[in-house]
């Protein structure tokens, strides 16, 4: 979908920028359906009846009517029966009731959008769309569909609920490319559920209902059916062997009762009330309120808890999944190291640092925030030095290099400095600082720069370089090379104090990222989540592999970088196997 042009995806839709006729709407509908989620909640009464009829209390009461009709104690027979339907009506009412609620309340919220119709804007239900419509979308909007990009400018979309990326992604109408690209890059591109946070655009919808993004997830999760709750595990084992201890009892003293002299029918009675006695859901009430008092120890640290099952559960974790983006990490960028050839060059890049901060652009501005943040941390007084600083100039690069470069005036003298991408810093850069002098780089300097670069990458930093010289002209070319900057994030404040409790606890934590192999491992080895011992894999190696493969070797990685949304639930469920 996002690999071709807007006139290649229009062809393929077959549709024309006047938007779909209703009667070609209804054509593709039948095609295609409505555009909505397959709700597999929906149950009919006799199944909610039927699964009611389940309960190990129900079944003792039918197999004791059963008895008594047997021997022709018909009275007793019908009201244990009675109490049999009425018990199993009960709940089914309830739960069928509930179900007729939820779905009156979706029937009479029904969200509209904006659509193109033969020219003319129409208010449209979401589950009318089809793949071709043309949706107009504005500010505050949920996008109904998903759908490519055909007019749009600064056009913000949230898409945390499929990327994990807390910020806003600026949309590209023009962006193309050929390569396979994750779900979060793709700029050209807009996903259902997500919301536009800032600006106006129009979609051609791609895909509707189950075929979406978040459809393919609810197909997962659909998919995966319902597990049971270490509680409830628990209580099913405990109420297993109370139940048998029960029902011996119940039969021993209902013999007892009746070679004693009671009447058969009230030995039966007893033996049929005590093993009611005997369903767990007789002693659940107990349990619980045994567990409040777990809830209770975690609302004292401000931790509420939907479930009382939950206690049991997170007792039972041995192993956490780490989304990169938000919980290890705010992507603000700190400087990590600083390579200089002179040690007076130090403070010189420090001042460069500021002046580029100073000046008021966006460009490239989360890396000169963070820049200024060092500066200040290191020498909060070095600003003051620099009001003998007059700005005169940005300069502009000829050879379309991405370089950030001023030029200034001190003191009737001239200062120009450029930072930026090394090569490019090294390409303008005609000398270094060694003892005191300043000599040509030569081929030999080159290599041992570019080396130092190469090992910040590997540890998952990113590089900028500087350069400057004094002289009145503001001419870039023959500037001194100062050294290199590295940055790199640190992971959210009280992360790692987080991750060393969870392995006090016995908790393995998990890093699934996003970002590069290199800055991934870097944030996994800062936190202490990469150790010796432990490997990376990409969600392209992982596609490499079979099922069963990845079963025996799932253990032996720490870092998961750039996993699909399929990826990721396959990991979950390997490690549940574990």
């Amino acid at each position: 979908m996002y690999k071709n042009t807007i006139d290649e995806k229009l062809e393929e839709l077959r549709f024309s920028r006047l938007g779909l006729s209703e009667e070609e709407r209804t054509q593709r509908r039948q095609d295609h359906g409505y555009n909505e989620l397959v709700n597999n909640d929906h149950r009919s009464f006799l199944s909610l009846y039927g699964e009611g009829l389940r309960l190990p209390a129900l079944k003792v009461l039918f197999i004791a009517a059963l008895f008594f009709a047997f021997v022709r104690r018909f009275e007793e027979s019908l009201i244990l029966l009675g109490i049999f339907v009425l018990y199993s009506l009960i709940g089914s009412i309830k739960s069928y009731r509930g179900q007729k609620a939820r779905e009156i309340f979706l029937k009479q919220n029904i969200p509209t959008c904006k659509v193109l119709q033969e020219e003319n804007i129409i208010e449209l239900p979401m589950r009318d769309l089809v793949p071709g419509d043309i949706v107009l979308l504005e500010e505050g909007d949920i996008i109904p569909a998903d759908g490519r990009l055909i007019e749009g400018d600064q056009l913000w979309i949230d898409e945390s609920l499929l990327t994990g990326v807390e910020h806003p992604f600026c949309k590209d109408v023009s962006f193309t490319t050929v390569e396979n690209i994750p779900l979060g890059e793709r700029a050209n591109m807009v996903y259902a559920s997500t919301l536009v946070c800032e600006g106006q655009g129009l979609m051609i919808v791609t895909n509707t209902g189950m075929g979406t993004e978040v459809g393919k997830v609810a197909f997962m999760l659909y998919k995966d059916e319902e597990s049971e709750s270490l509680l409830d595990k628990k209580l099913m084992s405990l109420g297993k062997g109370f139940r048998f201890f029960v029902i011996v009892l119940s039969i021993a003293l209902g013999v007892y009762s009746f070679l004693k002299g009671k009447m058969f029918d009230e030995a039966i009675f007893v033996v049929i009330a005590l093993a009611l006695a005997a369903s767990p859901k007789t002693f659940e009430s107990l349990v619980l309120s045994l567990v409040s008092f777990g809830s209770l120890r975690f609302s004292k640290h401000d931790i509420g808890l939907k479930k009382f099952e939950t206690i049991e559960n997170l007792s039972s974790v041995s192993l956490l999944l780490l989304d990169e983006r938000p919980f290890l990490t705010d992507d603000t960028l700190r400087v990590k190291d600083l390579s200089s050839t002179h040690e007076e060059d130090e403070v010189l890049i420090k001042k460069i640092c500021l002046l580029a901060a100073s000046e008021n652009t966006e460009e490239n501005s989360e890396t000169l925030k963070a820049l200024r943040r060092f500066v200040i941390e290191e020498d909060p007084n070095l600003d003051r030095s620099l009001e003998a600083y007059t700005f005169v100039e940005r300069l502009s690069a000829s050879d379309g290099s991405d370089l950030f470069s001023s030029h200034y005036e001190i003191q009737d003298k001239g200062f120009t400095f450029a930072l930026g991408n090394l090569e490019d810093v090294l390409g303008i850069s005609g000398f270094y600082h060694l003892d005191d002098q300043f000599l040509p780089i030569e081929e030999e300097i080159r290599q041992g720069i570019l080396e130092t670069r190469t090992q910040f990458e590997n540890e998952g930093k990113r590089v900028i370089a500087l350069a400057y010289k004094d002289e009145v002209t503001s001419a870039r070319d023959n500037l001194n090379f100062l050294g290199l900057v590295a940055l790199g994030d640190p992971g959210r404040g009280g992360v790692k104090e987080a991750i060393k409790t969870l392995k006090n606890a016995g908790i393995r934590p998990i890093l699934l990222t996003r970002s590069s192999i290199e800055l991934g491992s870097e944030l996994a080895r800062e936190l202490s989540i990469l150790i010796p011992g432990y490997e990376i894999i990409t969600g392209e190696i992982m596609k490499s592999m079979s099922e069963e493969d990845f079963e025996l070797v799932v253990e032996n990685y720490s870092v998961y970088v750039d996993l699909s949304s399929e990826q990721r639930s396959q990991l979950v469920k390997m490690w549940k196997k574990k």
